[in-house]
């Protein structure tokens, strides 16, 4: 925003009257020359067309000749201006085309030029008789002036001109022949004086000469014959024009590097009125200069900044200091954007205010990116105090379940605990086992979901199984909460007539899972429902519904994101590592479907979600199921587990139903007692095993009997069970195993 601030006082100090105008001759800028010529304000020149300062009968004996200019040629005349009070005025008139297209004119007043040329032709005239009169007015006038024969050589010459020259005498100056001059040959200054001896017409022109003396210098000559009507001689008038056009040639340099700065530039008079914007800022804006002109800066106007701050910034500018700052400003199509400014004031010589000149810079994109760097520095800075906090909640998390589980088996192995105690403690135990597992489950599952290890294994499965499966798992864990009022109901509408689907059953189970445990985290008395129902497009809506603390409007914006909490103080009443519904989100995004929350503060909170799934079955009515169905005492199932523990507690779990049960310790014992007992109903396969391994010992078996084969492994379901159906299995569980889960696939089958 470097941009030179001379243009105006540049301008106003010119020694000549300067005028610019547009294409259709309105004046759109004057200096103060130009109105002390004229007798007429800047402000009432600015309301003129040029034509109007000039009178009639002058503009049709010398008219405004607009071709000439278009071809960029500077235009000397002399002609009439008419003041404001009447007068008329010999001026001298030079015009020429700008870079922005419009145009530039420059007015000297040559009254006492006229006179002394006019002085000059009445002494010429009457030389005989006022030799003397001549001679002085000649030798001491401040033009430089010569007369010079048709045949080259210089009669006379005065010492103005002999100054101009850089010539050592005027004596020494005659003896040169005009035409045989090296600096002179082929320069349009010698091809006008020929034209006058040959036609009498005169000359007003700026040459570039260089004398014989070697002064290079810029004159403002007028050539002319020396007696009205005989072209034998020429009279020249030079004036040394060198310093006006160092000073014209600054002024172009100036106005093309404002017009075309990368900067927007904005010059105002004292009132704040728009005279004068660059290519940039009509660029910038979309305003054109006549949009603009004679309007304030308030065209851009945003209304974002306060009354006060643009009292203060005129203020600043008033006092004659400068103002720097950043405008938010509206475009002409009500774009708004953003601009670094500098405004200053200039001056006239009397010391007073007389314009303000603003330099501009579109800093929209610049805002954009500081902002960009400032968010992610805050959220850097939360994403510290998100892990930091995270980290000591972990150790809480951990450490309380842990402190249950070794604080209630310390017990039951020291003390001599009564049986039902002992039950109760073993239910405590188990369930913080299960609950520093889950931990342990989400810490791992959301270091596979951010490298994206996590996979899809769709299977097909009865949905209302899984729902009973949940309900039964939560209602046991809801008994250990003494201080806990919930009723949790499954909600399905009997209008859904679905059984099976098939989808991601494991990522489906742990969504759920995942939100009911928040519902019942955050309940303390009422109902939790789940289930799903179908909307207008046929697509399967599965939900949660809480009669829960809420969430605000404001933590809604947050909750699905890693370690963030609804009430995540220091105080906070309600434990959880805080990756709880992440984790949720993530499978659901996994699987391309959508999650929702609505909720209000202190009126619970329902979570919907839908994911893409096929239905693959229709419900059909059945009769209820009769309690002596699950006595099994007719029936035998093979359990094949190299783990004596495991098959000890399947063995528990199944002893009420009466089943025989059958045990192998690898594939091979098992393929083997398969083979001799051909009542076997069912097989319970481990998927590791020694020998042989479960899924070729399944292999083997199905290639002899289609039996019910139940996979089962404590490696994780959606890595194992698309392998296990692929060989023939028919259901695979996950270790450790639920009770009610194995029973009701059991159910299934025999």
């Amino acid at each position: 925003m470097g941009i030179n601030l001379d243009y105006q006082i540049i301008l106003d100090e010119a020694p000549d009257a300067i005028l610019i105008v547009n294409n259709k001759l309105k004046i759109i800028e004057a200096n103060k020359k130009a109105s002390e010529l004229s007798g007429y304000s800047k402000a009432e020149l600015l309301t003129k067309s040029l034509s109007k300062l000039f009178p009639k009968e002058e503009l049709e004996n010398k008219p405004f000749n607009i071709n000439e200019i278009e071809s960029n040629e500077i235009i000397l005349l002399e002609r009439q201006i008419s003041t404001k009070n009447g007068k008329c005025i010999p001026i001298e008139m030079k015009s020429k085309k700008l870079p922005d297209g419009n145009y530039y004119s420059s007015f000297r007043d040559i009254s006492s030029r006229i006179k002394a040329r006019d002085d000059i032709q009445e002494s010429l005239n009457k030389v005989k008789s006022s030799e003397f009169k001549y001679r002085n007015l000649f030798n001491n006038i401040p033009l430089g002036i010569f007369t010079v024969h048709n045949n080259g050589y210089i009669e006379s010459i005065n010492q103005s001109m002999v100054k101009i020259l850089g010539s050592p005498s005027a004596k020494k100056s005659i003896k040169f022949n005009l035409f045989e001059l090296s600096t002179l040959k082929g320069t349009e200054l010698l091809k006008d004086l020929n034209t006058c001896f040959k036609t009498g017409e005169s000359f007003c022109k700026i040459y570039n000469y260089t004398s014989v003396w070697g002064k290079s210098t810029y004159v403002k000559g007028q050539i002319f014959p020396a007696e009205k009507d005989n072209f034998e001689n020429a009279l020249v008038i030079i004036e040394d024009y060198t310093i006006q056009k160092e000073k014209e040639l600054q002024l172009r340099i100036l106005s093309e590097g404002v017009n075309n700065s990368p900067a927007s530039v904005v010059v105002t008079n004292a009132k704040g009125e728009i005279s004068f914007v660059n290519k940039q800022f009509i660029k910038s804006t979309g305003y054109t200069l006549d949009e603009v002109r004679g309007r304030t800066s308030a065209i851009l106007k945003s209304d974002f900044h306060t009354d006060k701050f643009y009292s203060e910034l005129w203020d600043t500018i008033n006092s004659g200091n400068y103002w720097t700052g950043e405008f938010l400003n509206k475009k002409k199509n009500g774009t708004l954007f953003w601009e670094s400014i500098m405004i200053s004031s200039l001056k006239n010589e009397k010391g007073e205010i007389s314009n303000f000149m603003a330099i501009k810079e579109d800093i929209t994109e610049k805002k954009a990116v500081e902002e960009k760097l400032k968010l992610a520095k805050e959220k850097a800075e939360e994403a510290d105090l998100l892990k930091s906090s995270f980290l000591a909640n972990m150790s809480h998390e951990i450490r309380t379940p842990l402190n249950a589980i070794m604080g209630f088996s310390s017990l039951i192995s020291d003390y001599d605990i009564k049986s039902n105690e002992s039950a109760k403690y073993l239910d405590i135990i188990q369930t913080n086992g299960k609950q520093l597992l889950n931990i342990i489950d989400d810490v791992l599952f959301v270091s596979k979901l951010h490298v994206n290890q996590i996979k899809i294994y769709a299977s097909v499965f009865i949905i209302d199984h899984l729902l009973k499966e949940l309900q039964i798992n939560f209602t046991k864990e809801l008994e250990l909460f003494e201080e806990k009022e919930i009723e949790l109901k499954i909600e399905v509408s009997e209008k859904v007539e679905i059984e099976k689907i098939e989808t991601d059953k494991s990522k489906l189970n742990q969504i759920l899972t995942k939100l009911i445990r928040n519902a019942i985290k955050f309940t303390s008395k009422g109902k939790i429902s789940f289930g799903y129902e179908l909307n207008d497009n046929n697509e399967i809506i599965f939900f949660t519904k809480d009669d829960g603390i809420g969430i605000s409007e404001e933590k809604q914006k947050i909750i699905f994101q890693k370690f963030r909490q609804v009430d995540d103080s220091d105080t906070r009443q309600f434990g959880g590592n805080g990756l709880g519904l992440s984790i949720v989100k993530g499978l659901i995004d996994l699987l391309k479907g959508k999650l929702w929350v609505e909720s209000e503060e202190g009126k619970g909170a329902n979570f919907y979600f839908t994911i893409p799934l096929e239905i693959i079955k229709k419900k059909k009515k059945k009769k209820k199921t009769s309690k002596r169905k699950l006595k099994w005492k007719k029936k035998t199932i093979l359990i094949v587990d190299d783990v004596i523990e495991s098959i000890l507690l399947i063995k528990e779990i199944l002893k009420p139903s009466g089943i025989k049960i059958i045990t192998a310790s690898n594939g091979i014992e098992a393929i083997e007692k398969f083979n001799s007992n051909s009542k076997i109903n069912l097989v319970l396969m481990d998927i590791q095993l020694p020998q042989l391994n479960g899924l070729e010992t399944a292999t083997k078996i199905k290639a002899k009997k289609d039996i019910p084969i139940i996979a089962q492994s404590a490696y994780l379901q959606q890595e194992y069970e698309k392998q296990c159906k692929a060989i023939g299995c028919n259901e695979f569980i996950q270790k450790p195993i639920n009770a009610d889960e194995l029973m009701l696939m059991l159910e299934n089958y025999i």
